[in-house]
């Protein structure tokens, strides 16, 4: 009777933990602006389209985000990352690869995309596009120590690439980029798109900078079968020292691109946060976004039916 008399007037649950807030999950206070640029087409093509998403007024070097849109892509897909990066302060530049984008697709087929010639296709363009940061021809320069290299699926495996993931008869045009780090969205390990491009998965370990890897649990595209687990083998293979993985709750291969202008706000919520995280921590050296990304990413990860690791 002792017992249930505490029970009735003593005890009482322990309050509960704050909740981890994502990591700068609202748009942050430089107003945002959007334009396009060409440059001369690559291997005989039409000329490149480059659009620049960056913070109105900015003046000066910039810390950059080199983006290569997945198979497929329409003209705004990535659209919220990059809006959602520029209000905090960086320059996203993402070129159209017109060989794999959606009217590719339409004519020519997923299948009929996925080749070796138009991964190196993907890469020149990148190449190309980095080339004119580089030179000032795009209107901004990069900050010294402060690029980015990232993709989406198809856009992801070229940016592993240009990170020195090997790929059979692609050579790069320099040895190595000044990038600093690399946000790779739903990358193929063992794959139909990874066999039809000639890349190895266990070239994976030839990646050596701080990369952030992201997948979700419904990420089963062009998987062989395997499921969503064939985007978990890049991160498991990479030589990175310092390397993270996000896998997103109830997300599908095409939801990090914004398809149809439409993302889960659970997955923007998350990509915005963590790449925004990673960004800041390794390009601007953020003393708070690492302190998040050792012991505030698993949590609110967690609070959004994700996992992080």
């Amino acid at each position: 009777m002792s017992s249930l008399h505490y029970l009735l007037t003593e005890y009482c649950e322990p309050l509960p933990t704050c909740s981890i807030q994502p990591y700068k999950v609202e748009s942050g206070s430089w107003g945002v602006q959007t334009r396009t640029h060409k440059l001369p087409g690559v291997r005989g093509r039409t000329p490149l389209s480059v659009t620049l998403t960056f913070p109105n007024e900015w003046s000066g070097p910039i810390p950059t985000f080199v983006l290569s849109p997945g198979l497929g892509a329409h003209p705004t897909a990535n659209r919220y990352l990059e809006r959602h990066l520029a209000s905090h302060g960086y320059l996203v530049a993402r070129p159209s690869h017109r060989g794999s984008d959606w009217i590719a697709v339409a004519t020519r087929t997923p299948l009929g995309a996925f080749t070796r010639s138009e991964l190196g296709h993907r890469v020149r363009e990148m190449e190309s596009v980095i080339f004119a940061l580089e030179s000032g021809e795009l209107g901004f320069l990069p900050a010294e120590g402060q690029m980015a290299l990232g993709g989406h699926s198809f856009g992801a495996l070229t940016a592993c690439v240009l990170a020195g993931l090997p790929a059979e008869g692609l050579e790069l045009q320099r040895e190595s980029y000044s990038a600093q780090a690399l946000v790779a969205l739903s990358p193929y390990g063992d794959s139909f798109p990874t066999r039809s491009m000639g890349i190895d998965p266990d070239g994976f370990s030839e990646l050596s900078h701080p990369v952030l890897f992201m997948s979700g649990t419904r990420d089963e595209l062009f998987t062989l079968g395997k499921g969503s687990k064939t985007h978990l083998e890049p991160f498991k293979i990479s030589g990175a020292q310092e390397k993270r993985h996000v896998v997103v709750g109830k997300t599908r291969h095409g939801s990090f691109s914004e398809i149809f202008g439409w993302v889960r706000k659970e997955t923007r919520v998350m990509v915005n946060s963590s790449v925004a995280a990673f960004l800041d921590t390794h390009l601007l050296d953020n003393p708070e976004s690492r302190e998040y990304l050792e012991t505030g990413l698993a949590l609110a990860a967690f609070e959004y039916e994700s996992w992080a690791f």
